[in-house]
């Protein structure tokens, strides 16, 4: 679709302005030449923005607005071509899509593509209305542009989420002027979940409306509360009363990481020009307007022809035809049960290796979290070894899990010492909660002018 050193432009809507982003490809990756904003209605593109696209001699054009994505289970034929695709779609959808739904083009892609949990047989789509795709062409083929077709920016975004989040340990939450677009990653058996929320940026004016919305948005992002988040705002900065609102809806969430979109432009941008160009856009899908209607009477001329040419010929040669025909069915059949044989393979050795991978992040945790040294050994052992007073001796340090303390045993010719000693690691056990407190000191066994001591470190919880 994309060609190496063709210039191509983006038209982003968000819901409230456009923005226009000119890339290009060189030295193997895509770059941002420009971007430019403008506020109008989605049915129209600004003037302004398509002079700034020709100015930066773009050869090629995308869409990408604000849609409602849906989400639908459905196993989709292997050799479906793109508009047999749209009609079962189309049919699975129509209740959701309502009853303009003929008139609809369906953006649509396998949500398995993400990487984030999916399941296989489950479709993302957005719904755009035929005519205003049709005006975007016409718009392109006015300028001497190719319409490369219009998608979802939500879908794009999830493009972008899934690559910068691959291994799906942060949810995802799209902020735009008036609702937001919200996935989470699938967990074990629960699959990737994907809904559109009625909160944004902009509060409603009904105060008592808009705090119900932020109630439901709340008990809705409750279910994945222990996943962190990834807050993404068409803002043009993650200013403090965004973040605020924002931590309304996500207070359950263990962390809230918020992004404004410019911010992250051109790794976006890149994102998507990298997948339409080299993926076919299996994370950025974009579809063009109903293609020219055929003749639906083109192919039954063409076969009574060929019946008559058939019939001419003689029963020998139709009766060849139909062995080959026949042939021609029973490797299908195989063809078929091979991809369906190799297909189930492969989902069972994915999800052994997601087995894999959950039992391996278990045993990390495990790890992580297994206590390596008693707490306070390590200062009590600096602090001997630097602060230990002049003439003594120390015996031995031991850790005593009965008593749930370490034990220092010792012998000085200076007692004096010993305060500063004691003062010290008391400064040393402060940070990790511990003090040190005497069991005895006593005059050591052998000698008039050495004293034996016994101190034990503990909790400062467990002080008399």
């Amino acid at each position: 679709m994309f060609k190496r050193g063709k210039r191509t432009a983006i038209y982003l809507h968000d819901g409230t302005q456009w923005r226009v982003v000119v890339a290009t490809y060189a030295r193997g990756r895509w770059s941002v030449l420009g971007t430019e904003t403008a506020t109008g209605s989605v049915l129209r593109l600004p003037e302004e923005l398509l002079a700034f696209a020709e100015t930066h001699h773009a050869r090629r054009l995308a869409v990408l607005l604000s849609a409602e994505v849906h989400s639908v289970t459905f196993k989709a034929p292997l050799d479906a071509d793109p508009e047999e695709l749209q009609t079962a779609l189309r049919y699975e959808t129509a209740q959701s899509l309502g009853a303009d739904a003929d008139n609809l083009r369906l953006a649509a892609t396998n949500a398995d593509f993400y990487g984030l949990g999916a399941d296989p047989n489950t479709w993302l789509l957005a719904a755009f209305q035929d005519d205003q795709l049709r005006y975007f062409e016409r718009l392109a083929l006015d300028r001497g542009l190719k319409f490369l077709g219009g998608g979802a920016i939500e879908m794009a975004m999830l493009g972008w989420f899934s690559r910068r989040n691959p291994g799906g340990e942060n949810r995802l939450l799209f902020i735009k002027e008036t609702e937001t677009f919200y996935a989470a990653p699938g967990l074990g058996e629960v699959p990737l979940v994907t809904a559109t929320l009625p909160v944004g940026n902009r509060p409603d004016p009904d105060t008592e409306r808009d705090r119900e919305r932020l109630e439901r948005a709340s008990r809705r992002l409750s279910a994945h509360a222990k996943i962190p988040v990834c807050a993404v705002t068409c803002m043009k900065t993650a200013d403090a009363a965004g973040t605020e609102r924002i931590k309304q809806s996500v207070q359950n969430a263990s962390e809230v990481a918020l992004i404004a979109l410019s911010d992250v432009l051109d790794e976006f941008i890149e994102v998507v020009c990298a997948d339409i160009s080299k993926y076919d856009g299996t994370t950025c899908p974009l579809i063009g307007p109903t293609p020219p209607h055929r003749d639906p009477h083109r192919v039954g001329t063409w076969l009574f022809l060929a019946i008559v040419f058939i019939t001419g010929a003689g029963i020998f040669a139709n009766w060849r035809s139909l062995v080959r025909e026949e042939e021609a069915l029973q490797e299908r059949k195989k063809a078929w049960g091979i991809l369906e044989s190799a297909r189930k393979s492969a989902k069972d050795k994915s999800a052994q290796l997601r087995q894999q991978r959950d039992a391996e992040v278990k045993r990390r945790n495990a790890l992580l979290n297994t206590p390596v040294l008693p707490k306070g050994l390590l200062p009590t052992l600096e602090t001997v070894a630097t602060a230990m007073p002049p003439y003594s001796k120390l015996e031995s340090i031991s850790n005593s899990p009965t008593q749930d303390c370490i034990e220092i045993r010792g012998r000085t010719r200076w007692q004096e010492g010993l305060a500063d000693f004691v003062r010290t690691l008391n400064e040393a056990l402060r940070p990790c909660g511990m003090s040190v407190r005497q069991d005895s000191v006593t005059v050591a066994e052998g000698g008039r002018h050495e004293l034996s001591f016994v101190y034990r470190v503990v909790s400062m919880e467990v002080q008399p």
